[in-house]
């Protein structure tokens, strides 16, 4: 990450001169595609580091080895998992932030992969990203899939602020402003406050003809059939959308410790589709973040009351 930056996002600034930390006001990172990532060669000293014990004589376990003595497959891969995502949040994206504020920019990122933790997803970055697209997926009977993760992090991690790389496909010119509006909805509805739109392409000359657009892309651009009429209407509802739920602080009803539970309900849409609870909102958090930063409002919240007697007696509790 740090030679990264030095080879790319250096000379950017080098080249914007004064317009860094104004026009200039952030750099982006998009999502990590990688696919298959868990070594490098410190690895081994990070895990013991992390975790307490020596990851190399257990090595076989994750191939899927029987050893007669020793922790359980599933403990080692998740101490892996977490010690991967440890590495990522410190030196990956916290490598990438401390850049952006020794040059007085914000870091935005779709930090670690899609289906990443809500920790990996906040932690180490100064505006929470993720994405959704313009079809639905197997797995999701939802239009508007997206790792609500993002959305949970920027709440825990206290921005007023999360976004999406919104409107991604493949349907070339087939998107319409009705169901971008009604998309845009769902994703507000979900939580998100803030839209980057995915794409829009620069064509030159006075009339610009359609233009070139990568092929993962909603065509959002004066080329586009509909930009005469409905363009200034959406966009101006967009940002009215943006302008309100942003403005505003996240209140939910139910708060869930980040795990397996918790990201089964995400890809189940659990509690928009049970009709008793449909009205109920949640949020998540890291675990380590519910016992050292979370507190308890006595007086002010719907609890039994042998609970609220309890904490008079225990207020450390």
């Amino acid at each position: 990450m740090e030679r990264y930056l030095e080879v790319v996002a250096r000379p950017l600034l080098a080249a914007a001169g004064p317009h860094v930390g104004t026009t200039l006001d952030r750099l982006h990172q998009d999502s990590m595609e990688l696919g298959h990532y868990d070594w490098t060669p410190d690895l081994p000293a990070q895990f013991q580091k992390h975790q307490g014990y020596d990851l190399r004589p257990l090595l076989p376990l994750l191939a899927g080895a029987v050893l007669a003595d020793g922790p359980e497959r599933g403990r080692v891969e998740r101490d892996l998992r977490e010690t991967i995502h440890r590495l990522l949040i410190e030196e990956h994206f916290g490598a990438f932030r401390e850049f952006c504020r020794r040059h007085g920019l914000s870091a935005v990122a779709e930090s670690g992969e899609t289906g990443s933790g809500i920790a990996v997803k906040g932690a180490s970055v100064d505006h929470v990203m993720d994405e959704f697209w313009t079809h639905r997926t197997k797995d999701n009977d939802h239009a508007v899939a997206f790792n609500r993760n993002a959305v949970f992090a920027a709440h825990v991690y206290g921005q007023n602020r999360n976004t999406a790389e919104a409107f991604t496909s493949h349907q070339q010119w087939l998107e319409t402003p009705a169901q971008l509006k009604a998309l845009a909805n769902e994703a507000f509805a979900l939580g998100l406050n803030h839209l980057t739109i995915h794409g829009f392409s620069s064509s030159r000359g006075q009339t610009p003809p359609p233009g070139e657009v990568y092929f993962a892309g909603t065509h959002f651009n004066p080329g586009v059939t509909w930009w005469k009429d409905f363009a200034a209407p959406l966009t101006a509802y967009f940002n009215r959308c943006q302008a309100l739920l942003s403005a505003g602080r996240p209140v939910t009803d139910l708060l869930y410790i980040d795990g397996p539970a918790l990201q089964e309900m995400i890809r189940s849409n659990e509690m928009l589709r049970e009709r008793e609870r449909r009205f109920w909102s949640f949020d998540g958090i890291p675990g380590d973040w519910l016992a050292t930063k979370a507190t308890v409002n006595a007086e002010g919240c719907r609890t039994p009351v042998h609970l609220r007697q309890r904490r008079q007696l225990e207020p450390d509790t």
